[in-house]
């Protein structure tokens, strides 16, 4: 099964959300992830249709909490959330074979 992961300004802090996307990664979940348009966030595009972001997904990351401006262009969010994701998964690589290695000594 994959997870589902939106980002948005109104989103819980990544640091928050760390454990929660490690854990996709020691499951060996796919992961997806969705971003706004340069003009509209996910919940206004939703909200435009009549669906509610909270309800497709499994969780709403903030990746710059503190940016200091009202929108990230798209561009700088996915090597934002690619990096984010990155470095998490590698975390949770790292720990998965510490963890192995430790099973064997």
């Amino acid at each position: 099964s994959e997870i589902l992961i939106a980002t948005s300004r109104q989103g819980r802090p990544v640091s928050r959300m760390a454990e929660r996307i490690s854990l996709a990664f020691s499951q060996r979940r796919s992961i997806s992830l969705f971003f706004g348009s340069p003009r509209e966030g996910l919940h206004e595009i939703l909200g435009r249709e009549g669906a509610s972001l909270d309800e497709l997904v499994d969780m709403t990351v903030n990746l710059a909490p503190g940016q200091g401006t009202a929108t990230i262009r798209t561009e700088e969010a996915i090597m934002i959330a690619l990096a984010m994701i990155d470095f998490i998964g590698g975390s949770a690589e790292r720990r998965s074979r510490d963890e192995d290695g430790a099973d064997h000594k």
